[in-house]
């Protein structure tokens, strides 16, 4: 089989079909070939990219390119399915998907195909699976949450999606999921400009119960009994709303709410680059609220975390420290604090003269002594 007879006979699917229909940028294209079998793919300039599912890389795009198939649960996990690729046709791939939103296809002609109403659930914000075969796999209950991240809080689930992921939390199957694939689902939906969904998503079905039990624990409180939002996930959505680092808004997250940070990385296997801000700052902040530091307090954590400094890392963690600061007097102090200190140098000392440690030295006191100041006023402080 040659190359273009492989694409005639190819859609694109999933993602790249969705996010284009919702005006998003499309990063990802994916690809189903219906009619082929494993050899003519190779035949054709195709790479296999996974020994145990029919899925090739485009010999020029690098695209991948599925075969169609029909899949029979037949153990635990993702990989707990049978493959069947003889005579599947497009309709029967797409049976297996989880979704009715990822279920749709373009031809070859850019004709767009949407056999379970997607584009309607679309429409209407709504998550909502195809078969009852979605119960097979626990991975999908990470993929609506996830998807409820990165798609906004105007996507709902339905109910009978819900229904029945909570039946697959009653069932165990989260025990399914490796930590692994649990930290790569939160690294994605901390890509997402909704972050604070996920956790809403799988609180809601029962799937954080076993997780992170301390963060259950608060959401089937008297906060989520009324519908509202718990501190840590309203702090989460304010901090996604005013910065764009996804490492501020982990850090927020985690030095908000009653999450053990030891007991969530040891459930999810999560990128340094997510969790390394976060852990840098819960030796300082973690159990302490902010919003009661006494200036003595505050000239600690300047000096400890370094926020007196101008540098990446330290704006960084000025950002978390300002995001969950209450108060509009209080952050503005702060802000004009730290701010002053910034510009405290050597032409800043009254004796020139000093030099080495002991330069060092009279930049950091004087460093504290303006912090003091600025906050005296705002701050009732114990003794200095």
């Amino acid at each position: 089989m040659t190359l273009d007879q492989v694409l005639s006979r190819s859609y694109l699917v999933g993602g790249a079909v969705r996010d284009e229909l919702l005006g998003l940028a499309v990063h990802e294209r994916d690809w189903v070939v219906v009619g082929c079998t494993e050899d003519g793919m190779l035949a054709a300039g195709f790479t296999r990219l996974d020994p145990e599912f029919p899925v090739f890389l485009h010999p020029e795009t690098r695209e991948e390119y599925a075969l169609a198939r029909r899949e029979k649960h037949s153990g635990e996990g993702y990989r707990g399915f049978q493959i069947d690729i003889q005579s599947v046709s497009l309709e029967e791939d797409l049976l297996r998907r989880d979704l009715t939103i990822n279920a749709m296809v373009r031809d070859v002609n850019g004709e767009l195909i949407d056999q379970h109403d997607g584009v309607s659930d679309l429409n209407d914000g709504l998550l909502r699976h195809i078969t009852d075969a979605f119960a097979d796999d626990p991975i999908r209950l990470l993929r609506v949450a996830r998807f409820a991240a990165q798609l906004g809080s105007r996507f709902r689930v339905s109910h009978k999606t819900h229904k029945l992921m909570r039946q697959m939390v009653a069932d165990r199957m989260i025990s399914q999921i490796a930590p692994q694939r649990l930290g790569r689902e939160i690294e994605k939906a901390f890509n997402g400009q909704h972050p604070w969904r996920f956790f809403e998503v799988l609180a809601g079905c029962g799937a954080l119960a076993e997780w992170l039990p301390e963060f259950m624990g608060e959401l089937s409180g008297e906060t989520h009994s009324k519908g509202r939002q718990s501190v840590s996930l309203a702090a989460l959505q304010k901090a996604s709303e005013r910065s764009d680092q996804s490492d501020v808004w982990f850090a927020v997250f985690l030095l908000t709410d009653k999450t053990d940070v030891k007991n969530l990385l040891s459930v999810a296997d999560l990128p340094k680059r997510l969790t390394q801000l976060a852990q840098e700052l819960i030796e300082h902040l973690k159990g302490r609220d902010v919003n009661k530091f006494t200036v003595n307090d505050w000239v600690g954590l300047f000096e400890e975390a370094q926020l007196w400094l101008a540098n990446d890392m330290s704006d960084k963690r000025w950002q978390v420290v300002e995001l969950i600061i209450q108060g509009d007097a209080l952050a503005h102090a702060l802000r004009q604090a730290r701010e002053a200190v910034i510009a405290i140098n050597r032409d800043s000392l009254e004796d020139q003269s000093l030099s080495g440690k002991e330069l060092g030295n009279a930049i950091k006191q004087k460093k504290r002594d303006t912090i003091v100041r600025m906050l005296d006023k705002v701050i009732q402080h114990g003794s200095h």
